[in-house]
């Protein structure tokens, strides 16, 4: 019997011990064990005790190699310098001694530290039983972005406030993102006297916003009574303490718009890439003719990417027209020069198809800023009004009654929605919807979405993707979302 057929030799599956068990058949020494591990390739942590009790113990598995196990470090850590409440902007409803009413405002000052980053410590690898290296798991690590307002420090782990004004913290992955908001405080009513109010930080109203005005905003609105006649936009998220009547409120960008756009332009980019793909072909095969740069991609262009002209001009026209809608992004995406930059007619060389893709991916990374920004709208009552929000609308009172509700995330009505028509990509959450008389009423989600429900009458109509059923009866406690089939499908909650 050979000396490698009377032993068996197991390692765990994660290669950190290798087990030695010895028959009695066997005629060999330590030294031949050690030697036969080590052929085996258990170089590392070999045990000689370990050998010597397998020779022992016959028949019986013995532990005798042990591997290094990695050492796991420590995460990241983020200390607030100031409540967490306050860096998410929350408004503080008190009760004074007079019995009225009171509103906290949260603001820093220009200087204050708003947080601080605590460096992790990476862990230490370990080594297999067959000597291999094994690394750490990977720690998680944060970072501090600074917006408007704020300034991070040269080892970019403390953030300060740079001016005087309303904190806010945005949460992105393991991105926080900090800025400071100037505050303009209308103490009463917004009426006819003084109309149209706009601000570039937060406004907040501590009355309610009347007929025939309007509020604009930068950052964020509060109002502290009801929108009545009136249209309020914000580039952040709106919070109405009250209710909604006849109005129009729109919270975050154009979200649709840009949904439409960023598509739009990856498609162009996919173009662009595949255009100096081939061009570096030619080039490398020597086969570049000697005619005009220009006059080479127009042959390319129209073996390979035909639409690329139509493309270009609908990419233009969609870029202008985000440029004006959405406050701000005209200082950052300049849609004529981006047009110009794609017109292939103009170029002379790759440094130009160059330019073009930095051009799109710049205005690419400015959009992706714009869509991250999930503006909600925070409401008591919606009646006969118009309501969008790039994130979230939560209607936390009596309902929404024969009204328009737009969110590209998330809607969630506490009470009950009654006529009119409720769009979200992602969930609709609702209490009662519809009403005994069959009032119309249409909800309607993205296909991957899905609705829950408390109960709902005849006449509604749900639609998930582009599948939609409308109720001939009353339904209650019911998901819906879409069948294998792509058909929208009624399932019971439990």
């Amino acid at each position: 019997m050979g000396l490698e057929s009377a032993w068996d030799l197991h390692v765990s599956e994660d290669r950190m011990s290798a087990e030695l068990t010895v028959t009695t058949g066997y005629q060999g020494s330590a030294e031949d064990l050690l030697k036969s591990l080590r052929q085996a390739g258990i170089t590392y942590g070999v045990l000689a005790t370990g050998i010597e009790e397998a020779l022992a113990n016959r028949n019986a598995p013995v532990q005798v190699a042990a591997g290094l196990p990695p050492e796991h470090g420590r995460d990241d850590s983020i200390i607030f310098a100031v409540p967490r409440e306050a860096l998410l902007g929350e408004i503080t409803l008190r009760v004074g001694t007079d019995l009225h009413r009171a509103y906290e405002i949260p603001s820093v000052k220009p200087g204050q530290l708003l947080a601080e980053l605590i460096p992790g410590t990476p862990g230490k690898e370990g080594r297999d039983v067959y000597g291999k290296s094994v690394a750490p798991p990977r720690i998680r690590q944060y970072r501090l972005a600074a917006l408007s307002g704020t300034k991070l420090s040269a080892d970019k782990n403390r953030i300060y406030a740079a001016s005087a004004g309303r904190p806010h913290l945005e949460v992105y992955g393991t991105q926080y993102r900090f800025h400071v908001q100037p505050v303009f405080f209308h103490r009463n009513d917004l009426t006819l006297e003084t109309a149209h109010l706009v601000f570039d930080g937060d406004i907040v109203v501590q009355g309610s916003v009347l007929e025939g005005t309007t509020v604009t905003a930068m950052g964020q609105v509060d109002i502290l009574g009801n929108v009545v006649g009136a249209t309020v936009t914000a580039g952040q998220s709106i919070r109405v303490t009250g209710n909604v009547i006849q109005s129009t409120v729109r919270a975050g960008y154009d979200f649709v718009l840009l949904q439409e756009t960023l598509p739009l332009l990856e498609q162009v980019l996919q173009m662009l890439s595949g255009l100096s793909n081939i061009l570096e072909q030619l080039d490398k095969q020597g086969r570049m003719p000697r005619l005009p740069f220009a006059l080479v991609v127009e042959k390319a262009i129209s073996l390979q990417y035909g639409t690329y002209g139509e493309l270009c001009k609908q990419l233009t026209a969609m870029l202008e027209k985000a440029a004006k809608k959405i406050p701000g992004l005209s200082g950052t995406l300049d849609a004529a020069n981006i047009g110009a930059k794609l017109n292939y007619r103009s170029w002379e060389g790759g440094g130009d198809l160059a330019a073009a893709a930095s051009a799109l991916l710049a205005a690419r990374e400015a959009l992706h800023m714009l869509i991250e920004n999930t503006a909600d709208v925070t409401l008591a009552y919606a009646l006969n009004s118009s309501v969008t929000a790039s994130g979230r609308i939560l209607v936390r009172g009596q309902g929404s009654f024969h009204s328009r509700l737009v969110a590209g995330k998330e809607v969630e009505i506490t009470g009950i929605t009654r006529g009119g028509s409720v769009t979200a990509e992602n969930k609709i959450k609702a209490g009662i919807v519809g009403s005994d008389a069959g009032a119309l009423t249409l909800l309607s989600v993205g296909k991957r979405g899905s609705m829950e429900i408390d109960s709902a009458f005849e006449n509604t109509v749900f639609t998930v993707g582009e599948s939609r059923q409308r109720l001939t009866g009353t339904v209650k406690r019911v998901r819906v979302v879409l069948d294998r089939d792509g058909l929208v499908h009624l399932r019971p909650r439990d």
